[in-house]
């Protein structure tokens, strides 16, 4: 992304619109888009004919100049981007081929303005969309004439994919990094990044359907495996939470004869009681992404168990409530309720 300073910003407009000050008062008008082109082509000289005046630093500083530069490329490109605009959701949604024409001359367009035109238009065109996923629909659309994902794999305009796919990678880093233990201020963050990740790879297989051999495909196939093996952890995790925060305790019956029975002594609010309610949220937050990493039947399985377990627990700790069979009554109702708070969870 480009960041420049905010005094460059305003001493660019200032500049652009003190060589446009006639045209200032139609930006309220029906020709408005007309005088913002008018105001982009003038910035755009002026950056590259005085960027001294606009940004100082670009006298002594390569990497200032380099930033002043990109931003005139793209200042070239804003009137095409904007009539470009109007077509975006088309090519989000189900473009037509006249829709992908149009696309595929934009493009064309773009580069005769100046090299590497169409990778900056894209840039352009995906700040404006909200999910990252649109992006590849419109790189695939956009690439479809020259070879599909074959050809974004060998060109820059397969660079927003390749950074998707390194979003991937560092965000399952977190996912893995992720314990019940550890305080949970994160647990949102997290469970954000699993429907993130797990949609953006759905997206990937579906829109460029890559070979499993190619660099993309195994990429894919490599973190949908190490985010499968993470979110295995944390379902496992969640329920084990829950049975040490509501345990079972082996009570004699007559002669040696045992059994499990819940253990009505451990405290119901605290630390482990809270792990048990976060990790049965990390489940429901879970859900939905499930199926796409092929854990569903493991997570099927789990909210199983711990539902049988959970209706079981908490009928027979209410049978030992109601006969009197219990030293601390408030805290084995806590205990229920806490069962109860943990079946709505899993609802």
């Amino acid at each position: 992304a480009l960041h420049l300073p905010v005094a460059v910003r305003d001493r660019m407009w200032r500049v652009a619109a003190d060589a446009e000050a006639g045209f200032l008062e139609a930006l309220a008008g029906p020709d408005a888009t007309a005088v913002a082109d008018r105001l982009c082509r003038g910035a755009s000289s002026a950056l590259r004919d005085h960027p001294a005046d606009i940004w100082p630093e670009t006298a002594t500083d390569p990497d200032c100049a380099g930033a002043l530069e990109t931003l005139a490329r793209r200042l070239d490109l804003a009137p095409l981007s904007r009539q470009a605009l109007t077509a975006l959701p088309a090519w989000v949604a189900r473009p037509t081929e006249q829709h992908q024409t149009t696309l595929r001359l934009l493009m064309r367009d773009a580069d005769a303005i100046g090299e590497g035109g169409a990778v900056v238009m894209m840039e352009m065109l995906f700040s404006h969309l909200p999910d990252a996923r649109q992006m590849v629909r419109v790189l695939i659309q956009a690439a479809a004439s020259l070879g599909g994902a074959q050809f974004l794999m060998h060109s820059e305009l397969g660079d927003p994919i390749a950074r998707m796919l390194d979003g991937v990678e560092e965000r399952s880093k977190r996912i893995a990094a992720w314990r019940l233990a550890h305080e949970g201020s994160a647990d949102e963050a997290v469970g954000q990044d699993i429907v993130w990740c797990a949609a953006m790879l759905t997206e990937l297989e579906i829109s460029l359907s890559p070979s499993p051999d190619s660099p993309w495909g195994r990429a894919i196939r490599t973190h949908t495996s190490v985010l499968s093996a993470a979110v295995s952890r944390i379902m496992a995790a969640s329920q084990q939470a829950v049975e040490t925060a509501l345990p079972l305790a082996r009570i004699q019956l007559a002669g040696r004869m045992t059994r499990l029975s819940p253990s009505l002594n451990v405290p119901f609010a605290g630390a482990t009681a809270d792990e048990a309610r976060r990790g049965l949220l990390m489940l429901a937050r879970i859900h939905g992404s499930a199926h796409v990493l092929g854990c569903e039947a493991e997570r099927s399985r789990i909210v199983g168990e711990l539902t049988d377990r959970l209706l079981a627990w908490a009928d027979e700790a209410l049978e030992a409530v109601n006969g009197g069979e219990v030293q601390n009554e408030a805290n084995a109702l806590g205990l229920v309720r806490l069962a109860a708070d943990a079946l709505e969870l899993i609802e």
